[in-house]
């Protein structure tokens, strides 16, 4: 199903009118824009509005994000505004708000996807509103105040939470019956994919399911006059600061952001309900995860056959005993091969293949520059006309102490932070990575030799690397390190509007 202009108007027009009765003196904008649009739409905006008296308030609001660049991709509350009437400005009561929320329709499936969403950002109006937050709001550089709702901490997660409750029950009372559950799919299905420059790990709302669903069928048998839905949808969510207890917040983002670790290293879904269900012993955590498998109809893999594979859901003293055992099992693999076909190859070939699979972030059982090492010994023994079962054992048992546990997952989650920030990463990604901590020098020279020996592609990014710091450490530059690439820097002006 896609989007059908029909339907984004009647959405839109929809939610003008009903937000027209929090407040009569407001004026809603939506934005609506595809990605790498929204500057675009917002000059539009202002445009059309710009003989407007409330004019110089809408450029104010909207400067602060015109021309900013790399966020687009999100739908957003821009802010809100307020505006004194009147000669005298600091006598007069009367006022006049001004809200902006951008929406990037390539966000969106289907109908209910466009509108709970747009009803969830439209929480912040009522949170402004309702909850008379002005007193405590910041100023733009042009004098004029804004309101962009900032929380941090848990109560970013609580802010969420609230808002998803109100869009859930608004969208449900105005005509869809679905709502709640519907929205409840989709965090769920977030919390299994890896989300491009998203964080589902914020948005608890599935731990508060059955109380919404709850203040849903009471309202839905209370409610005398329809326009009032948002009123009430609104109260409702406000309830739930004395309903849920602040620990399942806690819970919710332990659980999520093990699934969301777990995707970003391209573990499937029914592998991390593995994982979460039957591979850790707390209960709770337990319980999230079948919620999740019931609404997204995923079921858990068996997890006998996961064996191996890294569980954050595990402490760190159970995936460092299996990170042992796992690495043994695979010397002892490579070494049988090795006798059978009397070669180093298979240690070298392994190496090559746990170096590889770094770019994804899969680093249990690591042991690459150990398997390396033992390789050589190998063959040296074979050259020798000795044992080379004996040797390679030593070399490889002495080698492996190197790369302790603590360090080699500490490379993997800086892995996994690039990866959530750029989608993807290459080499000279993780060559940006090693060289800022001089405990991965040890993984960059494994790396380093795979690629020397032609068991791993160099990537064009790192031969225009390599040749760009040569041409430095000739004429005076940098010292030679031809994999260190020059970091780019960005900045963020939110002060020069471009109207």
């Amino acid at each position: 199903m896609t989007l059908r202009q029909p339907d984004i108007d009647r959405i839109l027009a929809n939610a003008r009118r009903n937000f027209q009765s929090i407040a009569k003196n407001l004026d809603v904008h939506f934005v609506v824009h595809r990605l790498g649009g929204r500057n675009h739409a917002l000059k539009q905006l202002y445009r059309t509005n710009k003989e407007s008296p409330y004019a110089d308030h809408l450029k104010a609001l909207l400067g602060q994000w015109i021309n900013l660049k790399g966020n687009d991709h999100k739908s957003e509350f821009l802010g809100l505004t307020e505006v004194s009437h009147g000669p005298i400005k600091n006598l007069v009561k009367k006022k006049h708000y001004i809200t902006v929320l951008s929406l990037n329709l390539d966000n969106y499936i289907s109908p209910i996807d466009f509108e709970l969403d747009l009803y969830s950002l439209a929480w912040n109006i009522c949170f402004i509103m309702k909850g008379k937050k002005f007193k405590k709001s910041p100023s733009s550089s042009s004098g004029k105040r804004i309101i962009i709702p900032q929380p941090s901490g848990s109560g970013h997660l609580l802010f969420n939470l609230k808002s998803d409750i109100f869009a859930s029950l608004a969208v449900s009372l105005a005509h869809q019956q679905n709502a709640v559950e519907k929205l409840a799919n989709i965090r769920a299905l977030a919390v299994l994919k890896p989300q491009k420059k998203t964080l589902p790990e914020h948005y608890p709302f599935l731990i508060a399911i059955d109380q919404t669903m709850q203040i849903l069928q009471d309202l839905q048998g209370s409610i005398a006059t329809p326009d009032l839905y948002v009123e009430d949808a609104w109260k409702a969510s406000e309830t739930i600061d004395n309903v849920i207890d602040p620990g399942k917040l806690k819970l919710w983002f332990r659980f999520a952001q093990a699934a969301q670790d777990m995707a970003w290293r391209n573990f499937s879904p029914d592998q991390i309900l593995s994982a979460a269900i039957d591979g850790n012993e707390d209960i709770e955590i337990r319980k999230l995860g079948i919620l999740v498998s019931q609404l997204t109809t995923v079921q858990p893999s068996n997890y006998s056959q996961s064996r191996g594979l890294y569980n954050p859901y595990l402490n760190v003293d159970e995936n460092e005993r299996l990170h042992i055992e796992i690495i043994q099992e695979i010397f002892d693999s490579v070494l049988t091969r090795a006798v059978f076909i009397n070669s180093a190859l298979p240690f070298h070939e392994k190496a090559a293949e746990q170096n590889a699979s770094l770019k994804e972030g899969r680093f249990m059982g690591w042991c690459a520059e150990a398997l390396q090492k033992a390789g050589f010994e190998f063959d040296t023994a074979l050259s020798n006309g000795q044992s080379p079962v004996h040797s390679a054992r030593e070399t490889f048992n002495k080698q492996v102490q190197k790369s302790t546990w603590d360090i080699i997952q500490d490379f993997g989650d800086k892995i996994l932070q690039s990866r959530r920030l750029k989608q993807s990463i290459d080499l000279i990604d993780l060559w940006d990575i090693m060289k800022k901590d001089h405990d991965f020098s040890y993984i960059k020279d494994s790396i380093e030799l795979s690629m020397n020996d032609g068991f791993i592609e160099v990537p064009e990014s790192l031969k225009q690397a390599k040749e760009e710091e040569f041409i430095a450490s000739n004429t005076g530059g940098m010292a030679f390190s031809p994999f260190y690439g020059s970091e780019k820097r960005t900045t963020d002006n939110r002060s020069s509007s471009g109207l």
